[in-house]
């Protein structure tokens, strides 16, 4: 099989007790049924241990039982005792897996990193240098025409808002109007190639994420560190005139953002496979571009308008926590989309 990624990740490995933000605190931990069953012939005082900490519910699923919010395997070192005991090959599938991405169009399977993993988050903003798609192994690209449609559009997309020459919210809009044109074809199933430029995009402008705040402060937080990000670009809206004063002192950092539209776009481009809605994962990429743009904002105020790399690690992150993570509120972005349509300005 070929696998393709992000150049970025491709020195990706867990950090274990040197994270600042393990993974293994704060999160549900959810058991397959298939090392359910393994873990069930692990003949050791650890393997009591084990099945000692696993929860069944009523419905058949597992769950580790949690230490308040740590995992109960994991040491005050950061380390995992499970791996110390047993190797890594004995974590169940959501910790072998974790933070990674998957998304398999045929004999070929897309891998990336989640950046609510502060290590995938410090790679992916590591460089200015433009990310490239790197592939290993052998597979035949699909053949079906809808897919080979969708990979080509999302290459245009990805050339689009790498290209330097423009100001990155001009790629924004640009990148809006590629992806409607694309929707109509492919609903059409006209899957010639798209043309960039037949058609304008809306107005992108700096400081559009305040639109939605008021839907994100209605969203559960995950933990304290969304709520206070939240709180920070709130009362960083009430100085709208400061924005513009923000978004020239970034102008030179304008990689960052190209940075995360690609990761969006290459983690949620090709979900279209599956619902045909190419445009809404475009749309999820620029909103996610927007909010953590206005994230960054109020970190900025906060912080006597200074704005460090380690700032911009962690807004990403937190963002990522927060929005990625929920399967209900990635696909339930179509309420902040409303609000843009109903602006001057939307999508």
């Amino acid at each position: 099989m070929k696998i393709r990624s992000l150049s970025c990740f491709q020195d990706f490995h867990c950090i274990a007790g040197d994270c600042q933000n393990s993974c293994c605190i704060g999160w549900g931990i959810d058991v397959d049924e298939e090392s359910y069953q393994r873990f069930q012939r692990i003949d050791s005082a650890f393997g009591e241990t084990l099945r000692s900490c696993i929860a069944t519910e009523v419905d058949g699923t597992h769950h580790y039982i949690l230490n308040g919010e740590r995992c109960p395997f994991l040491t005050q070192e950061g380390l995992c005792r499970q791996i110390l005991e047993l190797g890594e090959e004995a974590l169940c599938e959501i910790c072998r897996q974790h933070p990674r991405f998957f998304t398999t169009l045929g004999n070929v399977q897309e891998v990336g990193v989640g950046i609510a993993c502060e290590e995938a988050a410090r790679l992916l903003f590591r460089s200015p240098e433009p990310l490239t798609l790197v592939e290993q192994g052998s597979g035949q690209e699909p053949e079906d025409d809808r897919i080979a449609f969708l990979l080509n559009c999302r290459s245009q997309f990805l050339a689009l808002v790498q290209d330097r020459e423009q100001p990155i919210y001009q790629r924004l809009s640009g990148l809006l109007a590629l992806a409607g044109q694309a929707q109509e074809q492919l609903e059409q199933e006209n899957f010639s190639p798209v043309e960039p430029g037949l058609d304008v995009g809306p107005e992108i402008f700096p400081g559009q994420g305040t639109l939605w705040l008021d839907a994100l402060a209605e969203l559960e937080p995950i933990d304290s560190e969304w709520i206070g990000a939240l709180e920070d670009a709130f009362a960083a809206a009430q100085y709208p005139e400061l924005m513009e004063e923000f978004s020239d002192e970034m102008q030179e950092r304008a990689w960052e953002y190209e940075h995360l539209l690609v990761y969006l776009l290459f983690r949620y481009g090709m979900k279209a496979v599956q619902d045909d809605d190419f445009l809404y994962w475009v749309q999820v990429a620029v909103f996610g571009c927007l909010t953590v743009e206005q994230l960054d904002f109020g970190r900025w105020l906060r912080n006597g308008k200074r704005f460090s790399q380690q700032d911009r690690q962690d807004t990403a992150r937190i963002f990522s926590k927060e929005i990625e993570y929920d399967p209900d509120i990635i696909t339930r972005l179509d309420e902040m989309f409303r609000i843009l349509l109903e602006s001057d300005s939307g999508f």
